[in-house]
């Protein structure tokens, strides 16, 4: 029986990785960094040691993900309107969930400080027993030590976890802890989703998919 669902944040909570991705192609511009579709994707869902191997190659030693996102926050302003890239019927689906008994968490690859700040920001801190973050483990997504410890926090079997991803990383990472994997699908980026155990387009079709993973 499924007790929990486990929600990835970007991309599955809010539609990040459309800000983010507008913005550093416009920062990589004006830097005058020569790149492709392939290497954005590349770091789309992924980690800080993603982040830093791609700033280094295209814009020096010295320029990581903290140096590169601390200059553009400094040039474009911090992006706050979270809820307007919210997904639509989330907060239905979250509702639902509470409603039905099944317990909620983040684990995310972002920074602690980023998601208290977003899940908040978008009114959904109260639904969420607690977050983890990709900086509180030696190795995050695609390893599965993120989910791994969330089951073990929530007193767990994997198997009575579900996770909602959107990554390749996310989703491997979810599937390497042996868990059930609802993906919401993404072209954009280049994502593989393959390994999910379902693809939705809208989170109104998750409520079928609870009474069939049941």
């Amino acid at each position: 029986m499924k007790k929990a669902v486990i929600f990835d944040m970007d991309g599955v909570l809010i539609d990040s990785e459309s800000v983010y991705r507008k913005q550093l192609i416009d920062y990589l511009n004006d830097k005058g960094a020569v790149f492709t579709d392939s290497d954005l994707n590349a770091i789309a869902g992924g980690t800080s040691k993603h982040y830093d191997a791609l700033f280094h190659r295209l814009l020096g030693d010295t320029m990581g993900e903290k140096e590169v996102f601390a200059e553009m926050n400094q040039r474009y302003g911090r992006f706050q309107d979270w809820k307007s890239v919210m997904f639509p019927h989330l907060k239905e689906l979250i509702e639902y969930l509470k409603e039905k008994g099944y317990r909620m968490i983040v684990a995310s690859s972002s920074r602690m400080f980023e998601i208290e700040e977003i899940v908040k920001a978008i009114e959904l801190d109260s639904y969420f027993e607690f977050y983890l973050s990709g900086e509180m483990f030696h190795e995050s997504k695609p390893n599965p030590a993120i989910y791994i410890e969330a089951a073990k926090r929530l007193g767990l079997d994997a198997s009575e976890c579900i996770v909602i991803e959107d990554s390749t990383y996310g989703i491997e990472a979810a599937v390497r802890a042996h868990m059930s994997v609802i993906a919401r699908r993404d072209d954009r980026f280049g994502y593989d989703q393959s390994e999910a155990d379902y693809l939705i387009d809208d989170y109104r079709e998750v409520k079928a998919l609870l009474e069939v993973m049941e």
